[in-house]
């Protein structure tokens, strides 16, 4: 929508007033004028579409604030509709009294500034667009969890999930139940690639082997891990595809490949990210028809296997770099899945502690002392995630028993725990059933610097790609939303607005985002950086 279809209902028994409205305002606006109460009464009858209303408290020559009496009805008609008071009066009393009643904003006739009239009608009716365009959001959004829920509950079958005998996926959290039922409804499709990240640790093997447990095709068959950084490149061609004797020094047999081994099952490529081109270009010619070639054979083998790659690192950047191939990557992208680190679902660590500490032996959770237990899930960071706490668990178990003591406690942990580069100030209690939306997780001080927590670091980092955005695309905003996958110049602005907004004394690092969301930094009354 263009400023010249903004439509502006204005309320003021001064004809001349509205005739000067129109000339300094009608380039950029659509006025449509009434005088009186019943002049409204008839635009309410007939429900024009308007998107700012200007009101004039005094309609009569009684001085009474009759307009005061009309925002009610105004709100009733036009839900949402920014309400802008224009009249003579200054008294403080007056500006409340408009305040309480509904309005949105206040203007004195006496303080006519055309520019800045101009600028506040359109930040006025523009806050409304995205209030509406958010309403809107939210409702959609609202109706695609409700068609996800319907499609889950129809998928849940006897309502259970299969876990792997040695390595259950274990989360309380919204987010790996969620994740959980996604891996559910993707082991109902056999053939497709799934692309699983995260940090190290968070447990993508066992994602992996819980995807492979609830496939009805394919949970029976073999499930092969191969882990690619493990693999002298040399020797992925001949582990992958296998090879024949004599096909190269120290072939001494036949070998099948890990591919053929995991015929009709799953292969999990771990650390996908480390293959080298050379390989990247083999794996791809695979990927394409499923089928092998051993090395020194002139047999070719058709396999029906499902892939799932891993990895921590973020492909997009390395195929951005010239490390990963790009038509790989959209290969082993088809449904990508991503598990969330340990420090974002506090939630999820009584529960893998519990696993962690039950054996077949003994209960060493019942031999936890409490200040421990309290302090390994409210104090520490644990940014090794669920693999650094399943170690951690095994680390105390042993220094018991060197030490000598009835129960675990702190002397028991390791060191590292205590290092404050890897410590998080004190959380909500997990006793108390954490929830992470309710608060920031702290971050480390060698990684934080100036920022509090990770929700700060994250937006600065969000911030930092956007400035450079805006500069390589010469402040092109629509250019800069597709660039970073937000799609529409509003979703951008969206997204800048919340990170501002939350921490608003990051702008003074990003100019460029000053410059292009001058209005926006002024709505959310930042002060500007002053330009050198």
């Amino acid at each position: 929508m263009s400023r010249k279809n903004y439509r502006i209902l204005q309320i003021d028994d001064d004809p001349k007033f509205h005739q000067q409205m129109r000339f300094m305002f009608g380039a950029h606006f659509e006025f449509e004028g009434v005088t009186n109460e019943d002049r409204l009464k008839d635009k309410i009858k007939i429900k024009q579409n308007f998107d700012l209303v200007l009101l004039d408290l005094v309609l009569d020559d009684t001085n009474e604030f009759k307009g005061l009496t009309l925002i009610n009805s105004i709100r009733k008609t036009w839900p949402g509709i920014p309400i802008i008071v224009i009249t003579q009066d200054k008294q403080p009393s007056t500006i409340a009294k408009a305040i309480r009643a509904g309005a949105n904003y206040f203007l004195e006739k006496s303080a006519f500034d055309v520019e800045m009239w101009d600028e506040l009608f359109l930040e006025a009716i523009e806050q409304k667009e995205e209030k509406e365009d958010l309403k809107t959001k939210l409702k959609k959004e609202q109706e695609s969890k409700e068609d996800l829920k319907h499609q889950l509950e129809k998928e849940k079958e006897k309502n259970e999930y299969i876990e792997p005998e040695h390595n259950p996926f274990i989360g309380h959290s919204s987010r790996i139940q969620l994740l959980k039922r996604t891996l559910k409804i993707v082991a109902d499709e056999p053939d497709v690639t799934v692309m699983i990240t995260g940090e190290t640790g968070v447990g993508k093997g066992v994602a992996a082997r819980f995807l492979h447990a609830n496939s009805a095709v394919r949970r029976d068959k073999p499930f092969q891990e191969i882990n690619i950084s493990s693999i002298p490149k040399d020797l992925v061609p001949s582990q992958l595809f296998g090879h024949k004797k004599g096909s190269f020094t120290g072939a001494t047999d036949d070998q099948k490949g890990r591919l053929e081994m995991a015929n009709h099952g799953i292969v999990f490529l771990d650390e996908i990210g480390e293959l080298d081109l050379d390989n990247q270009v083999k794996l791809l010619n695979f990927l394409q028809d499923k089928t092998i070639t051993p090395l020194g054979s002139d047999k070719t083998l058709k396999l029906d296997v499902q892939i799932v790659a891993a990895t921590n690192k973020s492909l997009r950047e390395e195929v951005k770099k010239g490390n990963f191939r790009e038509d790989l990557f959209h290969r082993l992208q088809v449904f990508p899945i991503e598990i969330p680190p340990l420090r974002e679902r506090r939630e999820d660590l009584l529960p893998l502690l519990l696993h962690f500490t039950k054996s077949k032996e003994q209960d060493i959770y019942e031999q936890i002392e409490m200040d421990t237990l309290k302090f390994m899930i409210e104090q520490c960071l644990w940014t090794g995630n669920v693999r650094q706490l399943e170690n951690t668990v095994k680390s105390m178990v042993l220094q018991q028993r060197i030490l000598g003591v009835k129960k675990v406690n702190m002397s028991c942990l390791p060191l590292e725990l205590f290092d404050n580069d890897i410590r998080a100030t004190p959380i909500p209690s997990a006793f108390t059933k954490i929830n992470s939306t309710q608060f920031d997780t702290p971050i480390p001080s060698t990684v934080q610097g100036t920022f509090k927590t990770l929700d700060e670091k994250h937006a600065f980092e969000k911030l930092e790609k956007i400035e450079n955005a805006l500069i390589k695309k010469n402040k092109k905003k629509k250019d800069v939303a597709v660039m970073l996958g937000y799609k529409t110049d509003d979703n951008l602005r969206y997204k800048v607005k919340i990170f501002l907004n939350d921490y608003p004394h990051l702008a003074e690092k990003f100019p460029t985002i000053q410059e292009a969301y001058h209005r926006l930094i002024k709505e959310l009354n930042i002060e500007q950086s002053s330009s050198e």
